[in-house]
């Protein structure tokens, strides 16, 4: 028995289009790729800009309390204060932070000599505080005035914005 043999030119534009259609679906399997990648760096940079700007903000606070005129004028430090940084090392400014709202005190209490230790350097300037009459700190409890050493709290929020994105975030710490 003899069989016939296939039509040649009728397989020739099947193998064609199936070539195509796998060439259009590798390419759209590329694309996707590329694009998820993107947006990955881009939510990357953003994280990046947002520790930055926190970080600077962070640091406008720590150097504020820090410092012996927040502890003279605290109301004076919020035209003073203010931090640049420059993260990348380029020379430009990357992040600014200053506060956005003066410091408040929310509470102040006076020490009591009881709570200070005598043999301890740090506490000795708070005993000096003994031969004044009135040390300025209205004790609590009414009974006589504590040392001149004060347990204080303050609510303090800086503003940071990054130059190059424009992230900014407004840190509260107090």
């Amino acid at each position: 028995m003899l069989r016939a043999l296939p039509d040649e030119g009728s397989q020739s534009g099947s193998a064609l289009v199936i070539s195509i259609f796998f060439l259009l679906l590798l390419a759209t399997l590329a694309l996707t790729g590329l694009r998820a990648s993107t947006t990955n760096v881009q939510i990357v940079g953003n994280m990046q800009a947002r520790q930055e700007v926190s970080a600077t903000a962070q640091m406008l606070i720590e150097q504020t309390v820090s410092s012996d005129e927040f502890a003279r004028n605290p109301q004076g430090v919020l035209q003073a204060a203010r931090v640049e940084s420059d993260f990348n090392g380029d020379g430009a400014v990357d992040s600014i932070a200053t506060f956005a709202e003066a410091p408040r005190c929310l509470r102040a209490r006076s020490v009591s000599f009881l709570d200070l230790d005598p043999s301890n350097p740090i506490d000795a300037p708070c005993f000096a505080s003994a031969a004044l009459s009135n040390p300025g700190l209205v004790p609590s409890g009414g009974g006589p005035a504590g040392s001149l050493c004060a347990d204080t709290e303050w609510q303090l929020s800086a503003r940071s914005t990054d130059a190059r994105t424009g992230a900014a975030i407004t840190l509260n710490q107090g």
